[in-house]
């Protein structure tokens, strides 16, 4: 699924369960390797190189909402998140979904900023999720 210059994203495979583990430290090897086989993670390739990751999880069974989105230091700045949420829409587009959604972490004004440039639109906050005072801005993106 090429997408912007040089960037090209496909589903993740078991050969990248090692570099996805050291990427995405919110989640074992073994959980990251059962999320490959069910098509929920994304690499991202500039070249013979990873450059960025995207995990989806469902709310309630049939939401996709982005829970991990990455991309190597090397390769910030040059549209390998952009391309990366690109084939999550297409490929919930695919399956006739309407929309995905995403969150960032209140008062990070870089990462709403970057949400919104590629497409998302703050619909809600829940507050108190990671301790008292905490706010998750949640974002959507309709197909």
């Amino acid at each position: 699924m090429p997408h912007n210059d040089g960037v090209r994203v496909r589903l993740a495979a078991a050969r990248d369960v090692v570099w996805l583990a050291q990427h995405d430290e919110h989640l074992s090897s073994d959980v990251l390797f059962n999320k490959v086989g069910a098509g929920e993670v994304f690499v991202a390739e500039v070249g013979t190189e990873l450059a960025g990751l995207l995990r989806v999880d469902y709310l309630w069974s049939r939401v996709p909402f982005i829970a991990q989105i990455r991309v190597t230091e090397k390769y910030r700045q040059l549209g390998v998140g952009r391309a990366l949420v690109a084939a999550l829409c297409d490929d919930q587009r695919a399956k006739a979904c309407g929309f995905v959604v995403s969150s960032t972490t209140g008062g990070e004004t870089d990462p709403l900023a970057w949400h919104k440039a590629v497409g998302f639109v703050p619909c809600g906050e829940v507050t108190g999720i990671d301790g008292p005072g905490s706010v998750e801005v949640i974002l959507r993106r309709d197909l």
